[in-house]
């Protein structure tokens, strides 16, 4: 069987590594030996669970098992201390921690114990000082200054008693550690920690160019943190000492107590109170010292920021390309060029879950002309090389080698858009420019050498501040908003400044204002739609929607908005919407008013209080407007309709449809003040009045597509219109009895070409006065949906003699289609049943019948099957029999395919409630049906109720008849494994099933009792590839060695080691492959680097890998953006 593995982190060395665990059969417990430990992290002194320390096992008699070892953390990475070969190392504290102790405990610590807490508060609240408060962090580094200072205090009184026992307590890797004492008293040691804070960081001055991070400072708050949790470790496990001896738990008691005198040589009982202060003096000494390096950091950043904010007002990286040319001048040396500039998303523009690409590209922008070009190359020329040289050639940026700008994916599918060329093209623009400007330089010294393997980007000298703003009055700039490039100012972690795109912008843009964003949606009971663009939130008072608004329109990423108004919203209230909007990038509106929200409070506007969203509908930015509940037309002026030529669609309610001339004046003026609009949805409590109005009305909309008018949720009406004409109008309705009367004509009278009955068509018991009243009074009627409860065998003679009728009145019948679904079984349940379709082909009597047949429960009568399929089983092409099929079913229906023929072309069968003679029977089913597709399914659903498990010989006899026409197959399930180990025991080759083109295996993890390396092995021999899609094809097609098809869909969910995950990824035929489900499982990083190797360029496929360790990842944005660089057509669904 295979053995889960034990993840482990190394402290200090940050590592990672898995070792497999191994099992004790008399505990039944899974360990990890020490000794395995201590071979893969060199010098390892102890394990620990976060701030808890995991000890050694132990048997009955409460010693440690030999060999040593430690129980198994299923899902927890463990955290394994090192040793360290410094002064103040780990190894040092332990030793040294009594003497300390002993020294320490003559300190009178009670006035900074009660001052500890209060000050830890302070601490904890400095955690998150915004990068933008520079005053702040001024303030908090004093502070800690004093906390520290009073630590050090009471710690350096003990220096003497500490200098007499030969040992002192000097400056370290931030952690007392003890080290042989120097001569003197203890004077000298309050000296010596004061020298070390006061110069324990190096200020940063000024320069032209923004310093770069402290590297000391860096190693500082690394030292800190990991010598943070060795105090941390002592104070909370004699914490638990005391725990466990306070609850008289005796054994836990004895086995921490022991893990103190073994890990720190510390006695518990010569432990006191005082201790514990004492020691979380040291704690807390540590971590002020890191939060002192953090902040200072901080310190950094500000700088840096403040700096480039100044210098760089405008983007700074662009690429200058020769104009194109006329036909009659492509001969004539260059002179004209434009300017494109390039955002510079990279490493610092991903966030989780990114799905664009971050290399560097062209800016989504037409370019700008160059204003005297022979000025602008000689002071700007030398820096332009360098760009040009880098982005012709490849790019080096951290160490990281990015492609030539000709080589990204989101560059060359924009190439021809931005410039007005071929990508192809873009490397001969580039060396054009190159050469012109080499032909203006003097130094050649200065060039770049394009045959070198990369260039480092970072290197090259910024533009300065002025330079950089100069670049501007070289430059023809028409831009609306002085947007330059469409690129938009972010500024990253550590301060620098970067111009990216819209796209990566909106996946930056001040993460602050995102969060603040985010605060405010979920304090009102708001969401956010998957991928943070669409905010539904729900507002009770208008200070409240004051409070979203600043926070919306700081947050450029949002496009969509839907608001729900808790409060009678006034005139006022609506105008401070209209004025937010009009700065915020939303495309998508929807306004609801609540129903309880009562009446506005400024009656004075009461006609024109909704003014305001006339003003919204004239935004520029807004394509989509929803109005829910507002009573609109009372509330509007006549003067106060303007027109608005971007709204595509509108959405009003109307309730009840206006009638009275004004109303409806106001309601044509409206909409003719809306021409680019295309769709309409109507929510009225009328809609026959209301389509008779919208036809009266029609040739007035010209660009009007769709008519959307709504009753219920299940009474609905579908226009489409071409040119102001209707084209076709479908109603879709749950029954006539849900219908006014008004409503009922307008179905039974002629005016639909649709309809759509998505319940009982009536609920009446005789349903044939009806049903020939439909269809002798629709005469334009083309398509016709039913729905019966019940079989009746009499509407199918019903309807082809009513068209018969109609063919000898009118020699004619639009009637194309009907389609009419029999459910059997419990109402409630609509599992099992005929779904009918009748299709007429010109004037033909006769028409074309074909049937799907489901059977998922078995709640169906036997009577009404044996009727159903006696009369047309004949008819089935699509049967789907669940695990509840049993024989009777089966042989109803090979005995009226035997009497009538078969035109079975696609059969699921899971047949778990069958015996060896259903499964007979269908065999004789198969026979009689040509170019059959079947799908087994020996998968044991949680949901499927059946206890009996899978027959072995029922197993054996479904795969020997349907191996050679068997076209899907799924194995696995929860308890039974008997499917699998029958698949595996017959030894299948390809060969025997030369069809098979779906395969799923759903194991959900390991199943004791097959070995995974036989199930990878056959799964190997399935999903090879024949000899004829790998290599030229030097054999005949009927050759039995390459007749088999590849396969076009992979499902596993199992639990694999990366080497037979390997195994199956290498099998794989992606040349074919549509859809591969690994979702369920725990592929990781490391498979998908191994996918990434295997699957080939120019893949087209779906990859699901939900619920699976790679979204665990932090790695996963980087192995992403790797994936769609080679394999652009691969769609990979995550969580």
């Amino acid at each position: 069987m295979d053995h889960p593995y034990q993840q482990f982190h190394s402290i200090p060395s940050n590592g990672i590594a898995a070792i497999r665990t191994r099992f004790d059969e008399k505990t039944a417990q899974y360990f990890i030996l020490w000794n395995e430990i201590q071979l893969a992290f060199k010098d390892a002194q102890c394990v620990a669970d976060g701030s808890a320390l995991v000890p050694f096992m132990i048997g009955d008699d409460l010693k440690e098992l030999i060999p040593r070892r430690i129980e198994y953390h299923p899902g927890i990475v463990l955290q394994v201390i090192q040793q360290t070969h410094t002064p103040n190392s780990v190894d040092s504290v332990c030793q040294t921690a009594p003497a300390c102790i002993d020294a320490l405990r003559k300190v009178d610590v009670s006035p900074l114990a009660a001052r500890l807490p209060r000050t830890l508060h302070r601490y904890q609240e400095a955690e998150e000082t915004p990068h933008d408060r520079t005053a702040d962090i001024g303030s908090e580094l004093q502070n800690l200054s004093d906390l520290t200072s009073s630590i050090m205090d009471a710690i350096s009184t003990s220096a003497v008693s500490l200098s007499d026992s030969g040992a002192t307590l000097q400056r370290g890797s931030h952690l007392l550690s003890p080290v042989k004492a120097p001569p003197g008293n203890g004077l000298a040691l309050r000296s010596t920690l004061a020298t070390t804070l006061q110069h324990g960081f190096h200020p940063y001055s000024r320069s032209k160019v923004a310093p770069s991070k402290s590297a000391a400072v860096t190693g500082f708050a690394t030292e800190a943190l990991r010598d943070q949790s060795v105090a941390t470790q002592v104070v909370q496990l004699y914490g638990s000492y005391v725990d466990a001896e306070l609850s008289g738990n005796a054994l836990q008691a004895e086995q921490l107590k022991s893990a103190l005198s073994q890990r720190f040589n510390i006695s518990p009982a010569g432990l006191q109170l005082t201790d514990i202060v004492l020691l979380q003096m040291l704690q807390t000494q540590n971590q002020i010292l890191t939060r002192q390096a953090l902040l200072q950091n901080s310190v950094q950043s500000l700088i840096t920021q403040s700096y480039e904010l100044h210098e760089y007002p405008i983007p700074r990286l662009f690429i200058v390309l020769p104009k194109p040319k006329r036909r009659l001048d492509r001969f004539k040396p260059t002179t004209q060029f434009k300017l494109y500039f390039l955002c510079e998303c990279g490493e610092h523009t991903m966030t989780a879950g990114t799905r664009i690409p971050h290399e560097m590209h062209l800016a989504k922008h037409e370019g700008y002309d160059v204003d005297q070009p022979n000025r602008f190359f000689e002071k700007y020329g030398s820096y332009l090389l360098k760009i040009m040289k880098a982005l012709r050639f490849g790019v080096m940026i951290a160490g990281v080698v990015i492609p030539p700008l000709l080589h990204v994916a989101e560059g060359i599918s924009n190439i021809e858009k931005i410039i007005g060329v071929a990508a192809k093209e873009l490397g001969s623009l580039m060396d054009e420019t190159i050469r012109y400007i080499k032909d203006h330089e003097r130094d050649s010294n200065e060039y770049i050498d394009a045959t070198s393997s990369g260039i480092e980007l970072n290197m090259l000298e910024a533009l300065e501040g002025a330079d950089l703003r100069e670049l501007e009055s070289f430059l023809s700039i028409n831009d609306k908003g002085r947007v330059l490039g469409n690129l938009y100012r972010i500024v990253t972690q550590e301060g620098h400044v970067k111009w990216v795109c819209m796209d990566h912008y909106r996946e930056n843009y001040g993460q602050i204002s995102m969060q603040r964003l985010r605060d405010v949606v979920e304090s009102n009971h708001g969401s956010f739609g998957r991928d943070d663009s669409l905010v539904k939130i729900s507002l009770d008072t208008s200070t409240l929607a004051k409070q979203f608004y600043n926070a919306l329109v700081k947050t450029r990423g949002v496009s969509a908005l839907e608001i729900t108004f808790h409060w009678a919203p006034t005139m006022n209230d609506l105008k401070t919407l209209a004025s937010a909007l009009a700065t915020a990038n939303i495309s998508d509106l929807s306004l609801t008013r609540s129903f309880f929200c009562g009446p506005a409070p400024d009656f004075i506007n009461n006609g024109c209080r909704y003014d305001p969203i006339l003003q919204l509908m004239g935004n520029t930015r807004i394509r989509s407007i929803e109005l829910h509940q507002f009573g609109f037309l009372k509330h509007i002026s006549s003067s106060s309709i303007q027109a608005t030529s971007q709204l595509k669609e509108l959405h009003l309610s109307l309730e009840p449809f206006p009638t009275s001339k004004a109303s409806r004046s106001l309601l044509t003026k409206l909409l003719r003040n809306c021409p680019s609009l295309t769709t309409l949805r109507i929510s009225s409590d009328d809609m026959s009045r209301g389509f008779g109005f919208f036809k009266s009305k029609s040739y007035a909309f010209q660009k009007l597509e769709t008519l959307t008018m709504r009753v219920a949720r299940n009474i609905q009406l579908h226009v489409k219109l071409l040119h102001g004409k209707i084209q076709c109008a479908r109603m879709c309705i749950a029954s006539l009895d849900y219908l006014s009367a008004d409503d009922k004509a307008l179905a039974l009278n002629g005016a639909m070409t649709e309809l759509n009955f998505e319940g009982e068509f009536v609920k009446a018991p005789s349903s044939g006065p009806e049903l020939s009243d439909l269809l002798r009074n629709n005469q334009a009627l083309t398509k016709l949906s039913l729905y019966y409860s019940g079989l009746h065998p009499d509407v199918v003679n019903q309807i082809i003699n009513e068209r018969k009728e109609c063919l000898s009145r009118n020699d004619t019948s639009s009637l194309q289609e009907v389609e009419m679904t029999f459910h059997m079984g419990k109402p409630e349940r609509r599992y099992s049943g005929l779904k009918m379709s009748l299709m007429f082909h010109d004037n033909s009597n006769v028409p074309a019948i074909s049937s799907v047949f489901e059977y998922w429960d078995t709640d169906v009568s036997l009577e009404d099957l044996t009727e159903m399929l006696k009369g047309y089983s004949w008819t089935i092409r699509t049967a789907e029999l669940e695990c509840y099929t049993e024989d009777d079913v089966v042989l109803l229906l090979y005995k009226g395919m035997q009497e009538k023929g078969s035109r079975l072309t696609y059969l699921y069968l899971n047949p778990r409630s069958l015996t060896r003679t259903g499964v007979e029977y269908m065999n004789e089913i198969v026979k009689i049906s040509e170019n059959l597709e079947i799908y087994l399914d020996f998968f044991e659903s949680p949901y499927c109720n059946i206890l009996k498990e899978y027959d072995v010989e029922i197993v054996e006899a479904c795969l020997q008849h349907f191996a050679p026409t068997l076209q899907g197959l799924k194995l696995g399930g929860n308890d039974s494994i008997e499917p699998v180990g029958v698949v595996l025991g017959e030894c299948w080759t390809r060969l025997d099933v030369q069809k098979l083109e779906e395969l799923s295996i759903c194991m959900g993890g390991t199943i004791e009792g097959i070995d995974t390396l036989d199930i990878v092995k056959w799964v190997v021999s399935m999903a090879v590839a024949p000899p004829c899609t790998t290599g030229a094809v030097s054999q005949k097609q009927d050759d039995p060695l390459v007749s088999w098809r590849p396969l076009k869909s992979f499902k596993l969910h199992m639990n694999l080691c990366p080497e037979k995950w390997s195994m199956i990824l290498e099998a794989l035929d992606y040349s074919t492959l549509e859809g591969l489900d690994l979702s369920h499982s725990n592929f990781d990083v490391v498979e998908l680097q191994i996918l990434l190797d295997f699957i080939p360029a120019n893949a087209s496929l779906e990859i699901d890998l939900r619920d699976t360790l790679v979204n665990q990842s932090a790695d996963i944005d980087k192995a992403i953006s790797r994936f769609r660089m080679k394999a652009p057509d691969v769609i990979v669904l995550m969580d």
